[in-house]
């Protein structure tokens, strides 16, 4: 029984450290889940686990995988994977380039559709 209250604990420990790291509230997230605010105060408190199916779906708001939240295991948070603030810049001027070359090729455009306008 003590064990199961440990394993209880850390359960509980690793869910309400991913809620924190989520920067939502537990609130927002019982309601995506649909479990009340009770339910959800009593997984992040070790009162009691998730069943599976609110397990999964606990694990997919969380952005955490369900072997994290059940043993620790596993690397709890993917790795950050956005792009860095060069990329973003490189990815800016690109568009920029693009933008300019179409903004060039509008004004053709409706030179043609004038011509063929009139010509028909």
């Amino acid at each position: 029984m003590a064990s199961e209250n440990l394993k209880k604990k850390e359960i509980s420990a690793r869910i309400a450290l991913a809620v924190e790291r989520s920067g939502r509230k537990a609130k927002d997230i019982a309601a995506a889940l649909g479990v009340s605010e009770v339910t959800m105060s009593k997984y992040v408190n070790g009162v009691s686990t998730p069943k599976n199916d609110y397990l999964i779906s606990l694990s997919q708001e969380l952005n955490v995988s369900v072997s994290w939240i059940l043993s620790g295991k596993d690397e709890p948070f993917p790795a950050d994977t956005s792009p860095s603030y060069e990329e973003w810049k490189r990815r800016a001027l690109e568009a920029e380039k693009k933008l300019a070359i179409l903004r060039g090729v509008i004004p053709m455009l409706n030179e043609v559709n004038n011509v063929l306008s009139k010509n028909l």
